[in-house]
């Protein structure tokens, strides 16, 4: 079986067919192989394991995938796909013995996991003991690599970039990255930039700390200047998974940063995401003011530890923020809100933080920090757009409409009911008519908003409420009623609805027991029909047969009559024709006599002429041969004589008898049981 590569080194495999382990020449381990069935599944195979030697997990896991839906009781493609859960690269240990390496750990056991389980299910004997032994030497490495992610202080920001290109010379980026981790930590943020976090460990020991800033970090800024900066295997790897721990936690968020990048080239998974844009005056401040809604206020002011400083950015375009001269707050504030009107949300936004350096509890910018942060020009087009966030998430349930139980009701109506069987009488009325509402959850959303409100998790929104003034109180106050307001129609609606979905199960209830009751009827009707008819044809048989009790004596005095003037009859007969029939019986008696004798005869010469041609002369046989000829001669002048034509003989009557009185048919058989049943289960079917 040619293709297939070793999964530790890349070597080729040389395999025999239908073998499930094998061992590689060039590094010596033994591994188990899949059991190929076309040259479809063998390319398969070699993709997979080509993109996941080189790092990209993902790709190499959709492939994986592919694999086992295409062959399911294939191992080795389940054990694919936990190699790429867990990132796993075979490395050289100190006495040059491949070991696997962990590039994406989990708090999830490998020994837990359902691939697992049904690499378990799909091996035979010898390669599931060598899966079970990968399994724990990865699971030992998870373990191990958890205490140590788990021992790491969290960082607040996490900032992804590619810091070497392929010829292994330092990036355009890794400059940006650079000028942005010095400028983070002076704001006293905790920065990973693994320039800075990693440095001077080894690629197979970085895996804990990535791991742990991933999960800790609460924004993620992804940098990038072209389309490897974010398709590198590496840099992908990061961002994917920051996506996916960010699906799980909401106040996760990745802002893509990007500079001098076609729409094209930057991955579709970041659409719909907020960005910002390198290389412009407002950079460092946009970044800032997308950080300063994510990360909590309460951890930027715990104390940082002594960051590590990445080298300072060279010849790069990024420009300092201008600082503008404090003037009068209520100008600026007015300022503010008028772009806001005009929705310039970046003019407003920076705006809004000069305020604040003036008057950091100033509660008007806060709120005006909101309007931006929602791209709102005023507080009922933000309730407008945040209440759906309210029942964003609820969903219709689905209630059984309940039925009243009309089983004894319709049997004593319908007698022909108590023909079914009590299951299948039962099953009759086992319908369930259900209808959707969202009453439910509409009422537990409400609930929850009043309980916890929709923006209480929202720093703007609490400093915003804390130091309001009487115009930011009102704005709030006219936010909130709206909101309300809202969530009070929508709850009107959905209880109509439910009613109108309520009405319409009522209305397949009523269809369905107008259905059951008219089958009923009709079987009722055809059953009584039935019943009449032969009830009917029963007493018409019995009359008859009483009618035929009544007058048997008088048939028997008329018989005796007949049989008495039949025998009359047949004695003239036997007097007038008796001695023709002796003479006719005579002679048959005489024919038959002569035609027996005479073929007997026939046999005996016949047996005879048989054993003289055995030994004796031809005459003899000649001579046999005339007798023979002599008695057929007899036999074909025989002849039957004419038999006498006579008058027909007279017949004597049978005596007359009473038949049996006829019984009354059972129930079902006059009803006509099955055919009724038949046309009652038509009509329900």
């Amino acid at each position: 079986m040619g293709g297939l590569k070793c999964k530790m080194c890349g070597s080729n495999l040389d395999i025999d067919d239908s073998i499930t382990v094998c061992k590689c020449e060039k590094c010596g381990t033994s591994q188990t192989v899949p059991d190929i069935e076309d040259d479809k599944e063998l390319k398969l195979f070699e993709r997979a394991g080509r993109l996941r030697f080189n790092c990209d997990f993902d790709k190499a896991a959709g492939i994986y995938n592919t694999i086992t839906d295409s062959y399911p009781e294939e191992a080795e493609g389940y054990w694919g796909l936990i190699l790429c859960k867990y990132g796993i690269e075979y490395a050289d240990n100190a006495s040059g013995k491949k070991v696997p390496v962990c590039h994406r750990i989990s708090y999830d056991s490998v020994m837990d996991d359902e691939d697992f389980e049904l690499v378990m299910e799909n091996s035979d004997s010898e390669s599931r003991a060598i899966f079970r032994e990968e399994a724990k030497i990865i699971e030992e490495n998870r373990k191990k690599y958890i205490q140590i992610a788990e021992s790491e202080q969290p960082y607040d920001i996490y900032i992804s970039y590619r810091a070497k290109d392929d010829n292994g010379d330092k990036t355009a980026v890794s400059e940006i990255a650079g000028h942005l981790y010095n400028k983070l930590t002076s704001a006293r943020y905790r920065v990973f930039l693994s320039e800075a976090a990693l440095k001077g460990k080894k690629q197979s020991d970085c895996e804990p700390y990535i791991y742990s800033a991933l999960n800790s970090a609460n924004v993620m800024l992804a940098l990038g200047t072209s389309y490897d900066d974010y398709n590198n295997v590496w840099v992908k790897n990061e961002w994917n998974r920051y996506l996916e721990i960010a699906e799980k936690n909401k106040n996760k968020c990745l802002i893509p940063c990007y500079k001098d990048v076609d729409e094209y080239d930057i991955p579709k998974e970041f659409a719909g995401l907020k960005v910002c844009q390198l290389g412009n005056d407002d950079t460092f401040n946009n970044i800032m003011a997308e950080i300063a809604d994510v990360v909590k206020q309460e951890s930027v002011n715990q104390p940082a530890p002594e960051p590590e400083k990445a080298e300072p950015a060279e010849e790069i375009e990024l420009e300092e923020i201008e600082i503008i001269e404090p003037v009068d707050i209520n100008k600026l504030l007015d300022e503010g809100f008028s772009a806001i009107s005009d929705k310039n949300w970046k003019k407003a936004n920076k705006l809004f933080f000069h305020v604040l350096d003036e008057e950091p509890d100033n509660s008007k910018a806060y709120w005006g920090q909101l309007l931006v942060q929602q791209e709102c020009t005023n507080a009922r087009e933000m309730a407008d757009n945040l209440y759906l966030q309210v029942i964003g998430n609820t969903s219709d349930n689905t209630y059984e409409l309940e039925i009243r139980d009309r089983r004894q009701e319709i049997k004593d109506k319908y007698p022909v009911a108590n023909l079914l069987s009590e299951e299948e009488y039962a099953n009759l009325f086992d319908v369930h008519f259900n209808y959707q509402s969202g009453v439910e959850n509409t009422k537990s959303a409400i609930a929850a908003n009043n309980e916890h409100y929709i923006l209480s998790d929202n720093e703007l929104f609490k400093r915003a409420k804390q130091n309001a003034d009487d115009e930011v109180a009102a704005g709030i106050e006219e936010f909130v009623a709206n909101v309300n307001r809202h969530l009070d129609e929508i709850l009107k609606n959905v209880t109509e609805q439910e009613q109108q979905e309520i009405e319409a199960a009522r209305q397949q209830e009523t269809a369905y027991f107008s259905k059951l009751e008219d089958a009923f009827k009709k079987a009722d009707d055809m059953a009584n029909a039935n019943l009449s008819n032969s009830e009917a044809e029963y007493q018409k048989d019995h009359d008859s047969w009483e009618y035929e009790r009544d007058n048997l004596e008088e048939a028997r005095q008329q018989w005796v009559k007949d049989v008495e003037e039949k025998q009359k009859e047949h004695d003239e007969w036997l007097a007038v024709n008796g001695a023709a029939i002796e003479e006719w019986n005579a002679k048959k008696k005489e024919y038959n006599d002569n035609k027996q004798k005479l073929e007997y005869e026939l046999k005996r010469l016949q047996e005879d002429k048989g054993f003289i041609e055995g030994f004796m002369a031809g005459a003899k046989a000649a001579k046999k041969d005339k007798e023979i000829m002599n008695v057929r001669i007899e036999l074909s002048r025989l002849a039957l004589p004419k038999e006498p034509i006579m008058p027909k003989e007279p017949v004597i009557p049978p005596e007359p008898a009473l038949r049996r009185e006829p019984e009354k048919p059972d129930y079902d058989i006059m009803i006509g049981r099955n055919d009724v049943l038949d046309t009652f289960r038509s009509l329900m079917a």
